[in-house]
């Protein structure tokens, strides 16, 4: 497009900047670093403040495909924009909580709803819409934000939270988007201006109808379930499975944080990948990396096989959503692309919340995460053999299929 070389990195650096202060990194970032300090002042019980954490993925689920229809229809700006500066005031008023768990749950409930354009829904429909060429690499960097969030927004959490208290510190980080995310958001979201043979490519693309009738849409389906189970499980999990493995407290504290390094490494590696070798082959590897790693959680064989394993967690964690978007453009066209990468947002959201239950239920029916990890193992590779048959036997009802647009 005429507007790549021009605004691309700026694009990317508000992706980037989006991303990090939005509803998909805050409260899953955050939530563990202020919640002794709630508990300790209401005397609530763990799990009761981690429950604000399931309510926005429940939101999510069910404002995800409509978001994305909206940023099909109005266009990114006009979702981003009051989304970003109005998550920054819902997840600001947490500091006047009041020890109600009426209030603390219906503000969860409120960042659900006014933040899911912050998320990778809204944002990866910017950069595919901006990028022609590097697609990949644009969007494994601009999807980078989360964890980068994650390394730096953790430590300054707990300095704030020292400083001045957890209130203090949570209307400290709220301001941060407002003062950065939304500045950028409305310098680098523009219309760009296509020209007549950009305009066919772009306007080309299936209904959500249309895709949902082909095999592809439910073997994507059917990746984001599994990937999204596994992945919430194991994250979720992990320090009790290296517990039950026979780590010490000590060694645990040292390799766990190899997850959100993983996840940064896949967000690069995958957008280079994504640019030469294809998103479904991208998502075949992803998923066996993955059962590579669950397949080495199973058995104690030291801290080095289990720090691979965590960082083989991480990276296949950290390329899906780079190999769905893609896939998602790739497949159906742009046209309609956030409506139906809404829904497999939504399916993956939904599967990551689901996941760790079961985990725990197999965990107590057995006493071990064996059978479960092994589950896991399974799982990758069927994802692997789902996105090869994807891949060298395509689906014809996609738009990958449709006539070129007459140039």
């Amino acid at each position: 497009m005429q507007a790549e070389p021009r605004r691309g990195g700026l694009v990317i650096l508000a992706a980037l900047t989006g991303l990090a202060f939005g509803i998909t990194s805050m409260p899953f970032y955050l939530l563990g670093v202020f919640a002794p300090s709630i508990v300790s002042e209401f005397g609530w019980s763990w799990s009761q403040v981690m429950a604000g954490f399931a309510i926005v993925s429940a939101g999510m689920i069910v404002t995800g495909p409509i978001i994305g229809t909206l940023v099909d229809r109005l266009g990114a700006r006009v979702v981003l924009l009051p989304s970003t500066l109005m998550f920054a005031l819902a997840f600001g008023t947490l500091a006047w909580s009041t020890g109600s768990l009426f209030q603390y749950y219906a503000t969860w409930a409120l960042m659900a709803l006014v933040g899911v354009g912050t998320s990778p829904i809204a944002w990866t429909r910017v950069i595919n819409a901006t990028f022609t060429r590097r697609r990949g690499l644009a969007i494994g960097i601009g999807l980078a934000g989360g964890p980068i969030f994650g390394i730096v927004g953790k430590p300054l959490a707990a300095y704030l939270i020292a400083e001045f208290g957890w209130r203090g510190a949570i209307m400290a980080i709220a301001a941060m988007p407002i003062a950065v995310a939304v500045p950028l958001i409305w310098f680098a979201i523009r219309e760009i201006t296509l020209t007549p043979q950009q305009a066919a490519v772009a306007g080309q693309g299936l209904t959500v109808r249309a895709a949902a009738s082909g095999r592809a849409f439910w073997m994507i389906i059917l990746t984001t379930i599994i990937m999204g189970v596994i992945g919430g499980s194991v994250s979720l999990h992990l320090e009790r499975i290296l517990a039950t493995t026979g780590f010490s407290a000590l060694t645990i504290i040292q390799i766990t944080p190899i997850l959100g390094a993983g996840v940064l490494l896949g967000r690069f590696g995958s957008g280079w990948a994504l640019d030469h070798l294809g998103p479904s082959l991208v998502a075949a590897a992803t998923a066996i990396i993955s059962a590579v790693g669950t397949a080495l959680l199973i058995a104690d064989h030291g801290p080095l096989p289990a720090a691979f394993a965590i960082a083989c967690m991480g990276i296949s964690g950290g390329a899906i959503y780079a190999a769905l978007s893609i896939m998602t453009v790739q497949l159906y066209g742009i046209r309609h692309s956030g409506a139906i990468f809404g829904i497999f947002v939504s399916v993956t959201v939904a599967s990551a919340g689901t996941g760790p239950l079961l985990f725990a239920l197999l965990f107590e029916r057995t006493g071990n995460y064996h059978l479960p990890l092994a589950l896991a193992t399974g799982g990758g590779l069927l994802i692997a053999a789902v996105q090869f048959l994807l891949h060298f036997v395509p689906d014809p009802r996609t738009a990958a299929a449709m006539p070129a647009p007459q140039r």
